[in-house]
This record gives C-alpha cells, sequence and structure tokens, in this order.
C-alpha cells in the first residue's frame, strides 16, 4: 500500500479516509483469514488422519484452534507406535501432554506385550509398529506454506 500525502486539508483528510478504510480491511481480512487458514488445515490433518482419528476445529476472530480428541488413538495416529514412534519434539515446539516413546502405550495403558518383547498383537495380527500420520504436522505446515499467501489474498489494502 502506498500514500502520499500533501499538505492541504483535503489531502490529509483524504489520506485519513484512505488509513481508516485500510484499518477496517484488515479487521475484516484477519478474521476471514483466520477462518480460511484454520477451515483449510482441519481438512489436512483429517485427509492424514483418514480413520484413524478425527479433527475439530474452531475460530475466534484472530484465533483458531486445530485438535483432535484427548485419546490414545490420536497420539498414535500423529506420531505412530512401535518401532515407528516419533518425538513429538522433532515435529513441534512442545513436547504431548503425554509420554511418547516407542513402547510407552504399551508400558502405560496396554498389556505391556511391545515392552516386552518389541512387538504386539491385535485383531489376529503380529505388529511391530504403526506409521505416523502426522495430520496436525501436516496441518502446521500448510499454515506456514500458505498463511501469507491467504492472507494476502483476503486482506485488501
Amino acid at each position: 500500500m502506498k500514500i502520499n500525502i500533501g499538505v492541504s486539508d483535503w489531502e490529509i483528510r483524504g489520506v485519513i479516509n484512505t488509513l481508516l478504510q485500510a484499518r477496517s480491511n484488515i479487521e475484516h481480512g484477519v478474521e476471514e483469514t483466520v477462518s480460511i487458514l484454520t477451515k483449510n488445515a482441519a481438512m489436512v490433518a483429517q485427509a492424514n488422519y483418514g480413520h484413524m482419528a478425527s479433527v475439530d476445529y474452531d475460530n475466534d476472530e484472530t484465533t483458531g484452534i486445530i485438535a483432535t480428541k484427548a485419546d490414545r488413538a490420536n497420539i498414535i495416529a500423529e506420531f505412530g507406535a512401535g518401532d515407528a514412534t516419533l518425538d513429538p519434539l522433532d515435529l513441534f515446539e512442545n513436547d504431548a501432554k503425554t509420554p511418547v516413546y516407542p513402547g510407552s502405550y504399551s508400558e502405560l495403558e496396554g498389556s505391556g506385550e511391545y515392552a516386552e518383547t518389541g512387538k504386539w498383537h491385535f485383531g489376529g495380527r503380529t505388529y511391530t509398529e504403526i506409521e505416523p500420520r502426522l495430520g496436525l504436522f501436516e496441518a502446521k505446515q500448510y499454515l506456514l506454506n500458505e498463511g501469507a499467501q491467504i492472507a494476502e489474498e483476503v486482506i485488501q489494502l
């Protein structure tokens, strides 16, 4: 946005009106940008999770929240299980609120089979790992990669 300021009263009033319009566009544009980004990022997360987890989103003017239910299935969907378990700090700025490491579910809530033997049985099958789906990580990447461009398209200056 470029503004030329003259010294006459009408030029100064024109600049003030231009700035007031820009402020209005920014306020409305930020709300719309947050809404678009939150909804789209939630769709990215859900697409990665498939049937393993469900994603909810909510936004309130300048804040958006993308979240899964706080249960172990969603932790496994995001970070994997067994030999394929990823460290949350390799993907996010903050650690998970529950321990996440190979065997953590087995030790804390499960039968302990993986922790003892390096494998577990479920539904008649033997597992050593479940690959992470990275739904929230991919949603974060979407926000980082697309956020500025969408904001520029939505906020008209």
